[in-house]
């Protein structure tokens, strides 16, 4: 059913898509809908809760795991576009609802708050190391994700299909370069 409403959500957009149609889409009755949901804002946040639990699993896999801050960013980087790529129109959609007043859970609020203190924990390794400019981690670990939203939205508005190797190299060396060590 998650799988469905993603879809019509996409299709439609929130605000005109029904229970109904993600039933139908999904090939369940709309009773048994109300069975797993209690309405489909708690539909629409279940959807966005598949996606963050994919996003948690891959960070914790192919980010957490490296020694290296500058890898570790750079990983991290690619699991954001590797994301946004598989839901390309989910975040379009995200992007819009939010700027109209669709607002993140409880829930949602807190992973976000506990992936920047993961993300601030690796800039912080890179300013130990020397790696990394003095700054403060929790407000680096901020403008990162900025950045990238910035990136996403604009893929998602201007650009058709993913990001070519060539642009995500320019972005990534562009990114990052803001927070290495400038040696003379």
């Amino acid at each position: 059913m998650l799988s469905a409403a993603e879809r019509v959500f996409v299709r439609n957009g929130f605000r005109d898509a029904t229970i109904a149609e993600i039933a139908r889409e999904a090939e369940f009755a709309v009773g048994t809908f109300y069975n797993f949901f209690k309405s489909k804002d708690d539909l629409y946040a279940q959807v966005l809760d598949g996606i963050v639990r994919e996003f948690v699993a891959e960070f914790e896999r192919d980010v957490q795991q490296r020694d290296d801050p500058v890898d570790a960013l750079s990983a991290l980087i690619d699991l954001r576009m590797r994301v946004f790529d598989r839901h390309r129109e989910f975040f379009r959609l995200f992007f819009e609802q939010s700027a109209a007043g669709v607002k993140l859970t409880g829930r949602h609020l807190k992973l976000r708050e506990q992936y920047r203190a993961s993300v601030a924990a690796i800039f912080a390794q890179g300013v130990k190391r020397g790696l990394f400019d003095k700054l403060d981690p929790l407000y680096a670990a901020i403008c990162l994700d900025g950045m990238l939203n910035a990136f996403v939205r604009h893929w998602s508005a201007h650009e058709g299909g993913n990001p070519s190797p060539e642009r995500l190299k320019i972005m990534k060396e562009t990114v990052l370069s803001r927070f290495r060590v400038r040696r003379n």
